[in-house]
Formats: structure tokens, sequence, C-alpha cells
């Protein structure tokens, strides 16, 4: 597939995928992100993609799963802050060994 082809159908799925995106992680920017994530990998890959006319379903399968990783992530990331707030409440002393050994779990 040549460049300028990846380009038209990326044009022309983003919208489409702005949904996605924002279904998934519930906040634009954060969706805007994804999708310039997803269209980076695949940019990267594109020589994986074997049938030239199933690229729409790869771009949103892509997407769906970079989607679920940032939100896998970000949950993950929540429930650290979450923990070390009431660590920090119960404790007068907050040290950032505490902090490490939450983040490695």
């Amino acid at each position: 597939m040549k460049e300028m082809e990846f380009i038209k159908s990326a044009n022309l799925y983003r919208p489409k995928m702005m949904q996605i995106a924002i279904s998934i992680l519930h906040n634009k920017v954060d969706g805007e992100d994804a999708i310039q994530e997803t269209l980076f990998r695949c940019w990267l890959h594109l020589d994986s993609l074997r049938d030239e006319q199933k690229m729409r379903s790869w771009l949103f399968r892509c997407l769906t799963n970079n989607c679920l990783d940032m939100r896998r992530k970000s949950d993950r990331e929540r429930l650290i802050i979450e923990t070390l707030g009431k660590e920090s409440k119960s404790c007068a002393k907050y040290d950032l060994l505490s902090f490490w050994r939450y983040a490695i779990c």
C-alpha cells in the first residue's frame, strides 16, 4: 500500500475512529491521542496488513485495542493514587518507597 492511500484512508475513517475512541475513553482529548497513536503504529506496521480491502476493520480493531490499553492503564493509575491517598491519611509520614511498592503491583 502506498503512503497516499494510507493517508486518504486514515482521513476518511477519522470521524468514525473518533466516535469509537470517545465511546471507550469518555474523553475527547484522550480519544484524539488514541487515534494519533493508533495511526502511527498502523503506519509502522503497514506491511502486516495482508488484504488492503480490510484496512477499515484493521484500523478500527487497532484503535479499539489501543483505547482499551489506555483505559486499563488509567484505571491502574487511579487505583494507585486512591490507595496512596488512603495511606497518606492514615499515616503521618508519606515515603517514596511505599509509592513504588504499590506501583509495581
